[in-house]
Protein backbone atom coordinates (compact mmCIF):
# COMPACT_ATOMS: atom_id res chain seq x y z
CA UNK A 1 0.00 0.00 0.00
CA UNK A 2 1.38 3.41 -0.96
CA UNK A 3 1.14 6.41 1.32
CA UNK A 4 -1.55 8.96 0.57
CA UNK A 5 0.92 11.72 1.30
CA UNK A 6 1.23 13.94 -1.80
CA UNK A 7 3.60 16.74 -0.84
CA UNK A 8 5.17 19.30 -3.09
CA UNK A 9 8.81 18.52 -3.91
CA UNK A 10 11.50 21.15 -4.52
CA UNK A 11 14.82 19.63 -5.60
CA UNK A 12 18.08 21.62 -5.77
CA UNK A 13 21.64 20.82 -6.91
CA UNK A 14 23.03 21.12 -3.38
CA UNK A 15 22.44 22.28 0.16
CA UNK A 16 23.56 25.86 -0.47
CA UNK A 17 21.08 26.46 -3.28
CA UNK A 18 18.40 24.71 -1.26
CA UNK A 19 19.09 26.92 1.77
CA UNK A 20 19.02 30.13 -0.26
CA UNK A 21 15.66 29.27 -1.82
CA UNK A 22 14.24 28.13 1.51
CA UNK A 23 15.32 31.32 3.26
CA UNK A 24 13.44 33.33 0.66
CA UNK A 25 10.39 31.09 1.09
CA UNK A 26 10.41 31.46 4.89
CA UNK A 27 10.50 35.25 4.49
CA UNK A 28 7.64 35.13 1.99
CA UNK A 29 5.47 33.06 4.34
CA UNK A 30 6.38 35.43 7.17
CA UNK A 31 5.38 38.53 5.25
CA UNK A 32 2.14 36.94 4.05
CA UNK A 33 1.23 35.74 7.54
CA UNK A 34 1.72 39.18 9.07
CA UNK A 35 -0.22 40.83 6.26
CA UNK A 36 -3.13 38.41 6.61
CA UNK A 37 -3.26 37.76 10.37
CA UNK A 38 -0.95 40.26 12.03
CA UNK A 39 1.42 37.57 13.33
CA UNK A 40 3.86 34.95 12.03
CA UNK A 41 4.02 31.79 14.16
CA UNK A 42 7.18 29.91 13.19
CA UNK A 43 8.42 26.54 14.50
CA UNK A 44 12.15 25.89 14.12
CA UNK A 45 14.06 22.64 13.78
CA UNK A 46 17.58 21.75 14.84
CA UNK A 47 20.52 19.66 13.67
CA UNK A 48 23.20 20.30 11.09
CA UNK A 49 21.08 20.64 7.95
CA UNK A 50 19.53 24.06 8.74
CA UNK A 51 22.81 25.78 9.71
CA UNK A 52 23.17 27.56 6.35
CA UNK A 53 19.48 28.46 6.35
CA UNK A 54 19.79 30.01 9.80
CA UNK A 55 22.82 32.05 8.78
CA UNK A 56 20.90 33.44 5.81
CA UNK A 57 17.90 34.31 7.96
CA UNK A 58 20.24 36.21 10.27
CA UNK A 59 21.40 38.70 7.67
CA UNK A 60 20.92 42.39 8.43
CA UNK A 61 17.15 43.08 8.29
CA UNK A 62 15.80 45.56 5.77
CA UNK A 63 12.32 46.88 5.12
CA UNK A 64 11.23 43.56 3.59
CA UNK A 65 12.23 41.76 6.81
CA UNK A 66 10.05 43.79 9.16
CA UNK A 67 7.78 40.77 9.64
CA UNK A 68 10.24 39.54 12.31
CA UNK A 69 8.86 42.21 14.63
CA UNK A 70 5.53 40.33 14.53
CA UNK A 71 6.99 36.84 14.72
CA UNK A 72 6.37 34.27 17.45
CA UNK A 73 9.11 31.62 17.52
CA UNK A 74 8.70 28.05 18.78
CA UNK A 75 10.69 24.81 18.51
CA UNK A 76 9.60 21.42 17.26
CA UNK A 77 11.81 19.65 19.78
CA UNK A 78 14.61 20.23 22.25
CA UNK A 79 17.28 18.29 24.07
CA UNK A 80 17.14 18.49 27.85
CA UNK A 81 20.26 20.60 28.25
CA UNK A 82 20.61 24.19 29.52
CA UNK A 83 19.91 26.88 26.89
CA UNK A 84 23.54 28.07 26.90
CA UNK A 85 24.99 24.61 26.32
CA UNK A 86 26.04 22.96 23.07
CA UNK A 87 23.34 20.65 21.75
CA UNK A 88 20.54 23.09 22.58
CA UNK A 89 18.35 23.78 19.56
CA UNK A 90 17.47 27.11 21.13
CA UNK A 91 21.14 28.10 21.42
CA UNK A 92 21.85 27.04 17.84
CA UNK A 93 19.09 29.26 16.45
CA UNK A 94 19.73 32.12 18.85
CA UNK A 95 23.43 32.28 18.03
CA UNK A 96 22.90 31.88 14.28
CA UNK A 97 20.13 34.40 13.66
CA UNK A 98 17.49 35.08 16.32
CA UNK A 99 19.79 37.35 18.33
CA UNK A 100 20.40 39.42 15.19
CA UNK A 101 16.74 40.11 14.43
CA UNK A 102 14.24 42.66 15.81
CA UNK A 103 12.50 40.04 17.95
CA UNK A 104 10.86 40.79 21.28
CA UNK A 105 12.20 38.28 23.82
CA UNK A 106 8.61 37.63 24.95
CA UNK A 107 7.91 36.24 21.48
CA UNK A 108 10.65 33.59 21.70
CA UNK A 109 9.03 30.52 23.25
CA UNK A 110 11.81 28.05 23.91
CA UNK A 111 11.27 24.61 25.40
CA UNK A 112 12.89 24.74 28.88
CA UNK A 113 15.58 22.14 28.27
CA UNK A 114 17.17 22.77 31.66
CA UNK A 115 14.24 20.91 33.24
CA UNK A 116 13.88 17.11 33.40
CA UNK A 117 11.96 15.81 30.37
CA UNK A 118 8.56 15.39 32.00
CA UNK A 119 8.73 18.84 33.59
CA UNK A 120 9.88 20.44 30.34
CA UNK A 121 7.03 18.78 28.45
CA UNK A 122 4.51 19.91 31.06
CA UNK A 123 5.79 23.50 30.90
CA UNK A 124 5.58 23.44 27.11
CA UNK A 125 2.02 22.11 27.18
CA UNK A 126 1.08 24.83 29.65
CA UNK A 127 2.59 27.54 27.44
CA UNK A 128 0.88 26.29 24.30
CA UNK A 129 -2.46 25.91 26.09
CA UNK A 130 -2.24 29.51 27.29
CA UNK A 131 -2.12 30.77 23.69
CA UNK A 132 -4.26 28.04 22.13
CA UNK A 133 -6.82 28.75 19.47
CA UNK A 134 -10.35 27.44 19.93
CA UNK A 135 -10.54 23.67 19.57
CA UNK A 136 -6.76 23.23 19.52
CA UNK A 137 -4.05 22.24 22.00
CA UNK A 138 -2.05 25.31 21.04
CA UNK A 139 -1.78 28.02 18.41
CA UNK A 140 -2.12 27.18 14.74
CA UNK A 141 1.41 27.55 13.42
CA UNK A 142 1.89 29.40 10.16
CA UNK A 143 5.08 27.53 9.27
CA UNK A 144 6.79 24.49 10.76
CA UNK A 145 10.36 23.65 9.75
CA UNK A 146 11.26 19.99 10.09
CA UNK A 147 14.14 17.70 9.16
CA UNK A 148 14.43 13.95 8.73
CA UNK A 149 16.96 11.56 10.23
CA UNK A 150 18.45 8.46 8.65
CA UNK A 151 15.93 6.34 10.56
CA UNK A 152 12.98 8.41 9.34
CA UNK A 153 12.49 10.38 12.55
CA UNK A 154 11.45 14.00 12.53
CA UNK A 155 11.59 16.47 15.42
CA UNK A 156 12.14 13.96 18.26
CA UNK A 157 9.46 11.57 17.03
CA UNK A 158 11.51 8.38 16.92
CA UNK A 159 10.64 4.92 15.54
CA UNK A 160 8.81 2.48 17.75
CA UNK A 161 6.16 4.72 19.33
CA UNK A 162 2.55 5.27 18.30
CA UNK A 163 2.56 9.05 18.44
CA UNK A 164 -0.81 9.09 16.72
CA UNK A 165 -2.36 8.09 20.04
CA UNK A 166 -0.75 10.97 21.98
CA UNK A 167 -3.31 13.64 22.79
CA UNK A 168 -1.01 16.32 24.23
CA UNK A 169 0.83 18.99 22.24
CA UNK A 170 4.24 18.07 23.68
CA UNK A 171 5.63 14.91 25.20
CA UNK A 172 8.82 13.80 26.94
CA UNK A 173 11.07 11.43 24.98
CA UNK A 174 13.93 9.21 26.12
CA UNK A 175 15.67 7.98 23.01
CA UNK A 176 18.99 6.96 21.54
CA UNK A 177 19.94 8.22 18.10
CA UNK A 178 23.19 7.38 16.33
CA UNK A 179 24.49 5.82 19.52
CA UNK A 180 23.81 8.95 21.60
CA UNK A 181 21.24 8.59 24.39
CA UNK A 182 19.39 11.79 25.19
CA UNK A 183 16.41 13.10 27.09
CA UNK A 184 14.25 15.31 24.91
CA UNK A 185 10.89 17.00 24.49
CA UNK A 186 9.03 17.01 21.19
CA UNK A 187 5.87 18.49 19.79
CA UNK A 188 3.46 15.79 18.66
CA UNK A 189 1.64 15.12 15.39
CA UNK A 190 -1.54 16.37 17.03
CA UNK A 191 -0.29 19.98 17.06
CA UNK A 192 2.20 19.83 14.17
CA UNK A 193 -0.49 18.63 11.77
CA UNK A 194 -2.54 21.73 12.52
CA UNK A 195 0.03 23.95 10.78
CA UNK A 196 -0.81 25.95 7.69
CA UNK A 197 2.53 25.16 6.04
CA UNK A 198 5.19 22.55 6.79
CA UNK A 199 8.62 22.67 5.17
CA UNK A 200 10.77 19.55 5.42
CA UNK A 201 14.45 20.23 4.75
CA UNK A 202 16.47 17.11 3.96
CA UNK A 203 19.77 16.45 2.22
CA UNK A 204 22.42 13.78 1.76
CA UNK A 205 22.83 10.53 -0.13
CA UNK A 206 22.82 8.54 3.12
CA UNK A 207 19.12 9.38 3.60
CA UNK A 208 17.97 8.67 0.03
CA UNK A 209 16.52 5.21 0.67
CA UNK A 210 14.73 6.42 3.80
CA UNK A 211 13.20 9.35 1.95
CA UNK A 212 11.89 7.05 -0.79
CA UNK A 213 10.35 4.81 1.89
CA UNK A 214 8.73 7.79 3.63
CA UNK A 215 7.25 9.34 0.50
CA UNK A 216 6.58 6.34 -1.73
CA UNK A 217 6.50 3.31 0.53
CA UNK A 218 3.74 1.79 2.68
CA UNK A 219 2.24 3.94 5.39
CA UNK A 220 3.96 2.77 8.57
CA UNK A 221 4.61 5.83 10.76
CA UNK A 222 5.61 3.81 13.82
CA UNK A 223 8.58 2.66 11.74
CA UNK A 224 9.00 5.90 9.76
CA UNK A 225 7.81 8.75 12.01
CA UNK A 226 8.10 11.43 9.31
CA UNK A 227 4.95 9.85 7.90
CA UNK A 228 3.03 11.13 10.93
CA UNK A 229 3.16 14.58 9.34
CA UNK A 230 0.00 14.66 7.23
CA UNK A 231 -1.82 17.97 7.88
CA UNK A 232 -5.49 17.68 6.84
CA UNK A 233 -5.78 21.40 6.09
CA UNK A 234 -2.17 22.43 5.52
CA UNK A 235 0.46 22.06 2.82
CA UNK A 236 3.67 20.05 3.03
CA UNK A 237 6.71 20.91 0.92
CA UNK A 238 9.92 18.86 0.89
CA UNK A 239 13.04 20.92 0.14
CA UNK A 240 15.64 18.41 -1.07
CA UNK A 241 19.06 18.21 -2.63
CA UNK A 242 19.64 15.95 -5.63
CA UNK A 243 21.53 13.38 -3.57
CA UNK A 244 18.66 12.60 -1.22
CA UNK A 245 16.12 12.64 -4.06
CA UNK A 246 18.06 10.09 -6.14
CA UNK A 247 15.93 7.08 -5.14
CA UNK A 248 12.53 8.70 -5.69
CA UNK A 249 10.42 7.38 -8.55
CA UNK A 250 8.67 10.75 -8.89
CA UNK A 251 11.08 13.67 -8.97
CA UNK A 252 8.54 16.29 -10.00
CA UNK A 253 9.29 19.75 -8.69
CA UNK A 254 12.95 20.07 -9.61
CA UNK A 255 14.01 23.65 -8.97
Amino acid sequence: MKTRLKPELRIFPGLEALSEALAAAVAEVGRDSVAQRGVFRLVLNGGGTPEKLFSLLGQEPNDSMRFWEKTQVFWGDERCVPPDQGGSNYKQASDAFLSKLPLDSENVHRIPGEYPPEEAAAATNQLLAAIAEAGREGPRFDLVLLGMGRDGHTASLFPGTDYGAVQSAAVAVTAEYAGRPADRVTLTPRILNGARRIFFMAAGEEKAVTLADVLEGPYDPVRLPAQWIRPPEGQVTWWLDEAIAAKLDDKGGRA
